[in-house]
């Protein structure tokens, strides 16, 4: 059966189209593979908006650990953890409605070890 799927946005770190034929959106973001209905997909915005990501942040400062921003889900035994840029990239995604948008990165949303010689 083929779908109709519309995208809503998109970026390098993945995907957010809507299924007609289904009525469910379907989001991916770098390895994880998310399908929400109308209701749900709701819930998740409202998640994603209640992450204090500095809290997290500060919470974790000595942990070794890159990704210190914990998403809990529904499911008991799962939880998403992601790292500032990541959240943010996520956020972008979910909440910013444009297909092909480039921008010029920012310095601190290039994760690459600089080292001042």
């Amino acid at each position: 059966m083929s779908h109709h799927k519309k995208t809503i946005s998109q970026s390098d770190q993945g995907y957010l189209t809507f299924c007609s034929d289904c009525n469910l959106y379907h989001l991916t973001f770098q390895n994880i593979q998310f399908e929400f209905s109308e209701k749900q997909y709701r819930d998740f915005k409202k998640s994603l908006l209640g992450i204090e990501k500095w809290f997290w942040s500060q919470n974790n400062t000595y942990s070794n650990q890159a990704r210190k921003i914990l998403l809990p889900t529904k499911q008991k035994n799962l939880t998403l953890k992601f790292n500032r840029i990541e959240i943010e990239s996520l956020i972008l995604l979910v909440f910013e409605n444009s297909v092909s948008r480039s921008r010029i990165l920012n310095l601190i949303e290039i994760d690459y070890p600089l080292n001042l010689n």
